[in-house]
């Protein structure tokens, strides 16, 4: 049991800007904790990015972006914009020439929007009833917003089926931690678990064909890309070697790429059989780096597999790293 008072050894520390709430601290055993702090302003511009890492802007206004999706034709970008004034997202529409359209209005954190299979709607997650839950809107501006999933658990659409008939999402479980659901659209309509293990299972992304899930999980002991059949049970595979996160398909699923630990997009040539996927060659592209503290999507692969687009942090915005020795000391020092 927890005893004494709680005494706050860092201020201003940084946290996760999804729902996962994972902090940006870690403490060794020999009693030095090191943390990040929010001293950063956390602006980025929105790039495009050829295999070679050749970059040119889409908008070089330079804002708070998160969530990037690219619509199914790949003309629009799906992005969430945090306030400057109160710190609150809302989903904005990036067209070819860089003009944005606001989306969302609530006054709460609307986040992480999907498209549909069409690009007609967007499903995203918003915090206006007091926990993350899923509403769908038409991307053409209509006022309407409906309640797409609204229980207990806090969730972020992840994923939506070509077919239209399902979608994935992520949740995080006290006792599980980062889990992945799916929501059927037709039929009964009741979520269940697709992979809810002790491990941390994230990024979850349909194959354009919709048999097969990409996910990354922390089950070997280091993320690593995975990819598993759905709506299974049935074949999984791994497809990175050395850790990796993110994974994105090609618009003919014979590509996959992933973030790997060192901050390189990889691309991995895949063999698609009926039963299961096998890597036939891996390729390091062009170095990319995910904004301080975020867990949650941060680029995209236009559909022919040769132009990504990305958030790229600006440089001078970066959060600094804090050491305290001897934490222990403070503690009993204090209490």
């Amino acid at each position: 049991k927890p005893t004494g008072e709680a005494v706050a050894l860092g201020e201003r520390v940084l946290t996760n800007v999804s729902f996962m709430r994972a902090g940006g601290f870690s403490v060794s055993e020999n009693g030095a904790l090191v943390y990040q702090s929010t001293g950063g302003t956390g602006t980025a511009r929105l790039m495009w990015s050829d295999r070679a890492g050749r970059q040119t802007a889409v908008v070089d206004e330079r804002l708070q972006y998160r969530d990037l999706r690219l619509s199914p034709d790949g003309t629009r970008a799906a992005v969430s914009l945090v306030s400057a004034r109160d710190d609150t997202s809302d989903v904005w529409v990036i067209g070819a020439r860089g003009l944005r359209t606001r989306l969302t209005f609530d006054a709460t954190d609307d986040v992480s929007a999907i498209w549909s299979p069409e690009g007609t709607d967007v499903v995203f997650s918003s915090s206006r009833t007091g926990r993350h839950n899923l509403f769908r809107k038409a991307v053409s501006g209509a006022d309407r917003e409906d309640v797409l999933l609204d229980d207990p658990m806090d969730k972020l659409a992840s994923s939506w089926s070509s077919d239209g008939k399902f979608l994935l999402y992520s949740i995080f479980d006290a006792r599980t931690g980062p889990d992945v659901w799916v929501l059927p659209l037709t039929g009964d309509r009741q979520p269940r678990a697709f992979l809810a293990t002790a491990a941390d299972e994230r990024f979850a992304r349909f194959s354009p064909d919709g048999r097969w899930v990409a996910y990354s999980s922390s089950e070997s002991g280091l993320s690593e890309v995975y990819v598993a059949r759905f709506p299974g049970p049935g074949g999984r595979g791994g497809v990175s070697r050395a850790g990796g996160g993110y994974p994105r398909w090609r618009s003919d699923g014979q590509e996959l790429f992933y973030q790997s630990p060192d901050n390189r997009l990889m691309a991995a040539a895949l063999r698609v059989g009926s039963d299961r996927i096998e890597v036939e060659g891996e390729q390091p592209l062009f170095e990319m780096r995910a904004p301080d503290g975020y867990l949650r999507d941060f680029y995209d692969v236009a559909s022919d597999g040769q132009r990504f687009m990305l958030i790229v942090p600006d440089e001078t915005t970066s959060n600094p790293l804090t050491l305290v020795s001897s934490w222990p000391t403070l503690l009993k020092a204090r209490n």
